[in-house]
């Protein structure tokens, strides 16, 4: 019995439609065939991606198979040059189609949440400082450096480069340092000790300032100090440099941890030996020296408290599933406050144990945490995020929440990437970087003791 034409199309169709597997996609570091890709998405099913998405990609796999099938029925039933020539102007079309749908509109649909909340930015401005910035940096714990009514910033002196300065607080006094571009170790009083590397070299060398009125002056490095061992740090007072070493036990050749307290002139010296040590990657967060305490964070995130004896504790810190590093880990008396360093794909979260209540809050899908800072008095939370992604319409925003209930009571949307760094530089104050697409600025709120009145 004869096939009929159309069934004979129709064969031919069912059989070319396949070809939209070897469409190539396109992603930012990789070159895969769309069934390729489509196949490893099967068999990583309940991995990475949600059941939902793999159906989505499924489903627009499907979508373009009977496109091009009923391209090529089309043209099957009455092959000619015209059609021949509209096949081939469809395929481009096709390719373009799918790149744009699998890479772009279906991982936006399930990476990037939206952003619906409106702007609270009422607070009264104390101060702008133009063309600044707040500078990341590292202090002691408890927020003793907020607590002072100072911060750090980096003015843009034009074609005289980056300078830091010291802002203080409640007269919005800024203090130019002899410093450039650092990412220092600040206590009160302007004392920095910051690192250097020598051009053409990669001599690195570290600088102590002893405030607005000094000028830097170098600090002699440890001889048996390993780049494992981490970087220094100011006790409270300023007055000593703590350095984290790996002292070489002769008996068992073990590395127990060791700090080395050196004044900041050089003329006294002291070491303090762990007992007992659990074995791990340490860094020095915390010298207190009139309370003899210092702080450790070991592996990253376990807190370790030692004394002027070398008597290490443990702190127990309920962290209710954030991963963070040293850099995003605060301690604060005995509560603390930290947020998740880096994640896969979603779910950056930033969690709080203060006197005013304890909490946790997610970042929108898409965006990664660049920065938070915590209130002196306990009752505010500051939060600034950025993009993570290439893909999605996102903007930068700066948000303030009350620790007690996790409820936001500031926000203000800032340009993609500005990636503002934000701070309270003293009891009453909230400050970030705004930035209007052209020039950085400073900018200094009131904030009221729990944000906005209820």
């Amino acid at each position: 019995m004869a096939v009929s034409p159309n069934k004979r199309a129709a064969w031919k169709a069912l059989l070319g439609s396949f070809v939209v597997y070897l469409v190539p996609v396109v992603g930012p570091h990789v070159l895969l065939l769309f069934g390729g890709a489509l196949a490893q998405e099967l068999a990583r099913l309940g991995g990475d991606r949600q059941a939902w998405w793999v159906a989505a990609d499924v489903a627009l796999a499907l979508a373009l198979q009977a496109a091009a099938g009923a391209l090529l029925y089309w043209f099957f039933r009455r092959p000619g040059l015209i059609r021949l020539l509209a096949l081939f102007g469809a395929a481009p079309l096709i390719i373009g189609f799918a790149n744009y749908m699998y890479m772009l509109v279906i991982p936006t649909a399930f990476l990037v949440e939206p952003d619906t909340a409106p702007e609270r930015a009422g607070w009264e401005l104390a101060c702008a400082i133009p063309n600044a910035e707040l500078a990341a940096l590292r202090s002691p714990a408890d927020l003793v450096l907020e607590r002072a009514g100072e911060t750090l910033l980096l003015r843009n002196l034009g074609p005289q480069g980056i300078q830091a300065a010291l802002l203080r607080m409640p007269q919005c006094e800024v203090l130019d340092l002899p410093v450039e571009n650092v990412v220092p170790y600040m206590v009160p009083g302007g004392r920095l000790l910051y690192q250097t590397m020598e051009r053409g070299t990669s001599r690195v060398r570290w600088w102590y300032l002893g405030g607005p009125a000094s000028s830097p002056h170098p600090i002699e490095e440890p001889p048996n100090r390993s780049n494992v061992d981490g970087g220094p740090i100011l006790s409270r007072d300023g007055a000593w440099v703590v350095w984290m070493i790996g002292r070489q036990e002769s008996a068992n050749r073990r590395r127990v941890p060791t700090l080395l307290l050196r004044s900041v002139e050089g003329s006294a010296e002291k070491l303090i030996r762990i007992q007992d040590p659990i074995l791990g990657y340490y860094q020095l967060v915390d010298a207190d020296l009139g309370a003899g305490r210092f702080l450790l964070v070991r592996h990253l995130r376990d807190l370790v408290e030692v004394g002027m004896d070398g008597a290490a504790r443990a702190v127990n810190l309920d962290l209710a599933g954030v991963e963070p590093q040293p850099a995003t880990l605060l301690p604060v008396g005995a509560g603390f406050v930290a947020w998740d360093a880096y994640k896969e794909r979603v779910g950056y979260a930033v969690c709080w144990s203060l006197p005013a209540g304890a909490g946790a809050h997610r970042a929108l899908n898409g965006r990664n945490i660049h920065s938070v800072a915590a209130d002196p008095r306990g009752g505010l939370l500051a939060v600034s995020v950025s993009r993570a992604l290439s893909i999605g319409d996102m903007k930068d925003a700066v948000y303030v929440l009350r620790s007690r209930d996790g409820s936001e009571v500031y926000r203000k949307y800032l340009p993609t990437y500005t990636r503002s760094q934000v701070a309270f530089p003293g009891p009453g104050f909230f400050a970030y970087t705004h930035f209007d697409g052209v020039k950085a600025q400073v900018r200094v709120l009131c904030a009221p003791e729990e944000g906005n009145p209820e």
